[in-house]
Order: C-alpha cells, then structure tokens, then sequence
C-alpha cells in the first residue's frame, strides 16, 4: 500500500499541473492589433493669409543738438551780474538775461553823442542860414549866366551845405551806434536752451570774441538715423513719423518724432543714406532724452499691399518656401520677395491664402516627400525644458 501511493502521488501532481497549465494557456490575454504609424517626417507648420502690412524701418541712430550757439560779447567790460543758471547743465529760457556787462562808459559815448548830434544839427541850420544869404548876392550880381555849374555851385556854398548833412548823418551814426554797445552790455539767451558749457564769472573782464558760454536748443533735438538706400522708397521724406527708444538700463525712454531731412550724402562706412529725425521737448518727463545717447528707431514706411508676412527662418536657400500640400507632401516653391525685415519677410508670390507653411527644419527635403504636423503633444514634448543645458 505505502509503495503504491508512492508511485500514484507524483502521477497526479504532474496531471494537476498539465491542467492548470491548460487552463492558462487557453485564457491567456489577446494582443489588440493597432494600425501603423502615420509615415512622414514631423514639421512645424502656420497657416499664411494675405493682406497688408505696414513697412516699419528699424535703425539706429546718436542724437544731437538741433540747434546750438556759442555766446561771445560784442563790446568789452566787467561782468557785474550773472543768470544763477549759467553754469553746465542749467536750463534758460528764451530772452532771459543770461549776464550783464558794466555799462557807465557806453552810456558816457551815448550823452557824448547826442552832443555831437546837437552840434552838427545846429552847424547845418548856420550852414542854411549862409547859402541863404550867398543866393541873394548871387541874384544881386546877376553873373549866374557867365559862371559855369562848378563856380556857381562854390559861389553858392553847395559843398559846404552837403558837407554839413553829411556831419549830421555821421553823428546820428555815431548815437546809434553808442545806443547798440550799451544794448549789448546785456547778453540775452536767443531759444530755450541747455548750457553745455560756460567761462565766465562775476568780476571777470570780458572781451569781444572770447567765449562765454555754449548752448543748445531744448524745443527739439535730432537723432541722425542710418538707413539702407532702399528703404528710401518706403519713406515720406519729410513727415514720416519715428519712434526713439533709449533702452538705459535701468529704465527705458521713449520718444516719438518726425523724420524732417534726408542729408544729401551717404555715411563713410556703411555707404547708407542718413536720415535727420526731431523730436520736441526731448528733456520733458521723468527720464530725458541726452544729446550723444545711442538709440533704436522705428520708422513708419508707407505700407505694403497684398503680401504675406513670413517668419524669416522659414524662408530657405535661393528664396524658396516649404509648403505642406493637401496631399500631406513636401512642396518646393520659389517666393517673390518684396522687402527683407530683421525677423520675417514679406511675400508677394510664391503662396496662397490658407497654405500650410512649414517654418521647421528638415534634414533632407525632397520635393513630395511625406510630411505631417506635429500634434500639441508631439510639438509639447519636443520643446526644450526651461533650464536645461
């Protein structure tokens, strides 16, 4: 009996076994079948529409003074008073009296010639007075038709007459002219100005052609701007309208202005055509615009009708454009470009409204090859993550 169970015992171990394996094998799970997957290479892709697009010029420019004077005193004195705001960087309104000269000595040349006009006048009236008294001798002696036009113009004290008027002329000069050196004592600012620099100060003997000081105008200043020779075609020359930004920094200043002048030569180095841009009241507002600052401007062009703007990366070698078809193919396409901006393009053939761009690269593009766009998983996980190397 014990060597009987010991044989039956492994037989029906190994049965269990076979069946619970059967059993198994027969629920195993089934694999689902999937289609394959979409074939073709994965773009990026932007749909293109038509229409109209302002023509901006970006350039960069120095801005200077629009307008700028160098004072110098036309008479020589002492200087007894002074504007507290003569100094570099002071601010002076137009007319203000910027310094003044001592005055006594030109106001003694006035009252010495006024007594000199007095003197002339008076000699003119005895002058009269005597050719008065020569035309009735001269009736008298009834000689008037023997003498000739030169002795009876002497006889008659002509010259003396006109020598007489000439002397007053010349002293009424001479007041006139020792009214201006006493109007001049006084130095008067011609604009609203900035002081750049000045050389003067109380006490200080000045002389005619010695510098005081150095203004420039504050109701505007110029930015000279560089632009490419064709882009003149874009802009109103003068009226176009500009925007100066001044990036500090620390805090950005922006300006609007007008294109007022073209120069009428190129720039030496980049051979481009220069452009003169005002901006009124440039120190007016928190953070003023500074002569010498380099800046950015943006220029408003004229603006260009029925193209398509295309980012510039999408545009590719010999002006030529990647299309994705209707048929999920690769299409090749020559563009008419009709300007070149920093960051895109603007097309007047080559597309047509409602066109699927392609503005990703490619490693070999082959004219009908098979393309797809990326899904927003697809395009999500293939972006870089924030921070990464």
């Amino acid at each position: 009996m014990k060597r009987a169970l010991q044989i039956l015992l492994p037989l029906v171990v190994v049965g269990l076994g076979a069946m619970v394996m059967i059993r198994l094998v027969k629920n195993r799970p089934q694999a689902q079948r999937k289609p394959p997957a979409a074939a073709g290479a994965l773009v990026e892709t932007a749909t293109v529409k038509r229409g109209d697009q302002p023509a901006l010029i970006r350039a960069h420019g120095v801005v200077r003074a629009a307008r700028e004077v160098t004072l110098m005193p036309q008479v020589s004195g002492r200087v007894i008073d002074q504007h507290a705001e003569l100094m570099p960087g002071g601010r002076l309104e137009a007319g203000a009296t910027i310094l003044r000269i001592e005055r006594r000595d030109y106001e003694t040349q006035v009252s010495q010639a006024k007594a000199a006009v007095e003197r002339a006048a008076l000699e003119l009236e005895l002058e009269r007075g005597r050719k008065s008294i020569a035309d009735r001798e001269w009736k008298l002696l009834g000689e008037g038709d023997k003498a000739d036009a030169r002795s009876r113009a002497r006889a008659l004290r002509e010259p003396q007459l006109k020598n007489a008027e000439a002397q007053l002329e010349a002293a009424k000069a001479q007041l006139e002219q020792a009214r201006a050196n006493v109007r001049r004592t006084t130095l008067e600012a011609p604009f609203n100005a900035l002081v750049v620099s000045e050389s003067v100060d109380l006490g200080q003997l000045v002389s005619p052609q010695a510098m005081v000081a150095r203004l420039v105008g504050t109701d505007a200043f110029w930015v000279e701007v560089a632009v490419p020779v064709a882009d003149l075609h874009w802009l109103q020359v003068p009226g176009a309208t500009a925007q100066v930004v001044h990036d500090t920094g620390g805090a950005r200043v922006v300006k609007q202005g007008t294109v007022v002048r073209l120069m009428g030569d190129l720039d030496p180095v980049g051979r481009m055509a220069r452009l003169l841009v005002e901006v009124p009241a440039p120190l007016d507002g928190e953070t003023p615009l500074l002569l010498g600052a380099y800046v950015d401007v943006e220029i408003g062009g004229k603006p260009v009708e029925d193209v398509f703007e295309v980012p510039r990366v999408a545009l590719r070698e010999g002006d030529t454009l990647w299309v994705m078809g209707v048929d999920g193919t690769l299409e090749i396409r020559p563009a008419t470009i009709t300007r070149r901006l920093r960051d895109r393009v603007l097309v007047s053939d080559g597309l047509r409204a409602g066109d699927q761009l392609i503005v990703s690269r490619l490693p070999s593009p082959v004219p009908g090859m098979k393309v797809r766009p990326k899904t927003t998983t697809e395009a999500q996980a293939s972006a870089p993550v924030e921070g990464a190397p």
